[in-house]
């Protein structure tokens, strides 16, 4: 709460300590680092600036296939592993990342700063719909869980899975009637843009959207139609919270205590305010697993110094990945990054791609990892088909296609979900998802 208000000249001093120590430790204790930058011939110490951005980009791509190297053989006295997380592999790359007690602190003091920053009341209900909601694909809970409980009463919390059809959300939420809505930013569209009246809901206070945001212009017809605010949250699992909105809801303040955001050109140069690169992220607090100078595989547009007076950057625009929905058959739509989801889950599959060849035609493509077994290969294809199984006894034409690699388009840009599908009037404007 006090750094908020920090000069820029002081965050970036504040960033360098902190990656000077992170830099340090991982010349120590992490085969990658200390194996990459031994060729560099000597390395800073202390860092500058300088020398930081001569650091080579980590691709994802290359930190799947080689994560064991980036594990810390040894941690900081006061640090202990708390857990692994995972990405829902929507860029096609399913990552894994070990979480610390100290990022976990970091995330819940993000997490409060924003609850701060958005004045969401935590003694109402949450009414949650994402992708991880247990077995039965609901939950009912007492409260909202870390870090609200453990530092304030709240209200209980209610979760359904995404994968539930839109009439089934909206009756969903007119039946929990809550405070607040936290779902997608692709669902939420598709829960306003469906046919049919969205449910009139009495208490709603606000609505937080994470997974990317929504245009201007549907995130308008609905904060007029609901008449509260939306509060868009950007972030991935191998970093937590990366930019949120203040007050003011014009931009959004990069979490620069806990993660260097760089925005780069075609030529990794830092972009200027008003410009748009790619999003490459250094994790300021994981000695765990570090990640320095990580291509998320996100676009975003620098921002302006914010009305607020926050020192922290700004991003105007996040990008973001662009999914697709599938064109189903029987008309309407189903969203891609569920099937996102559960391919993260399967081992042994490195990358994949589904490219929607016309409106009953997909081509699916897989690239095994190094844990592909015949097992792998089964349990890919009961996914695919129990996804694209419709009902009323339509369903698409699957075909396979395994392959060592899927290329990158001519901007080197990857692409996991494509539709080459005229496009239907039916279906809700592509979302850009962070995670």
């Amino acid at each position: 709460m006090q750094s908020q208000w920090w000069s820029g000249e002081q965050i970036r001093a504040y960033q360098l300590k902190q990656l000077d120590d992170l830099c340090q430790h991982c010349v120590q204790n992490v085969p990658y680092y200390r194996e990459q930058w031994a060729q560099l011939g000597s390395f800073a110490n202390p860092l500058t600036w300088q020398a930081f951005l001569q650091l080579p980009i980590l691709q994802r791509s290359f930190y799947h296939e080689h994560r064991a190297k980036f594990l810390a053989e040894q941690l900081p006295e006061g640090s202990w592993l708390t857990g692994v997380g995972r990405t829902s592999g929507s860029t096609g790359i399913p990552i894994e990342i070990q979480r610390t007690n100290v990022t976990e602190e970091a995330w819940n003091a993000n997490a409060l700063r924003e609850l701060a920053w958005t004045g969401i009341d935590c003694s109402g209900t949450l009414a949650a719909i994402r992708y991880q909601v247990g077995p039965t694909g609901q939950l009912a809970l007492a409260s909202w869980g870390p870090p609200y409980d453990s530092l304030m009463q709240t209200g209980p919390a209610y979760g359904l899975t995404i994968a539930s059809p839109i009439a089934q959300q909206r009756a969903w939420l007119k039946q929990v009637d809550p405070h607040v809505i936290l779902t997608t930013a692709s669902n939420l569209g598709g829960l306003f843009l469906a046919e049919g009246d969205f449910p009139s809901l009495g208490k709603l206070q606000a609505i937080r959207c994470i997974g990317g945001e929504n245009s201007p212009e549907l995130r308008s017809q609905i904060e007029t139609q609901c008449g509260v605010p939306v509060w868009d949250v950007y972030s991935c699992e191998e970093a937590g919270f990366l930019a949120v909105q203040c007050e003011q809801r014009e931009q959004y303040h990069v979490q620069a205590e806990s993660v260097l955001l760089e925005v780069l050109d075609q030529h990794d140069q830092p972009c200027q305010p008003g410009e748009t690169g790619r999003v490459v992220i250094t994790t300021l607090n994981n000695y765990a697993n570090p990640l320095i100078r990580y291509a998320l595989g996100d676009l975003a547009t620098v921002g302006h110094a914010c009305r607020c007076g926050r020192g922290l950057p700004t991003l105007s625009r996040i990008s973001g990945r662009q999914r697709p929905p599938f064109q189903l058959p029987v008309g309407g739509w189903k969203n891609s990054q569920l099937l996102s989801e559960q391919f993260a889950r399967v081992r042994g599959l490195a990358q994949f791609q589904c490219i929607q060849q016309d409106a009953a035609s997909v081509l699916v493509r897989l690239v095994p990892g190094r844990e592909w077994t015949s097992q792998t290969q089964s349990e890919v294809a009961q996914i695919v088909d129990g996804f694209f199984e419709l009902t009323h006894g339509v369903s698409f034409h699957l075909q396979w296609e395994v392959c060592q690699r899927i290329e990158p388009d001519a901007t080197g840009k990857y692409h996991p979900f494509v539709t080459r599908c005229s496009s239907d009037s039916k279906s809700p404007p592509q979302s850009a998802a962070g995670h």
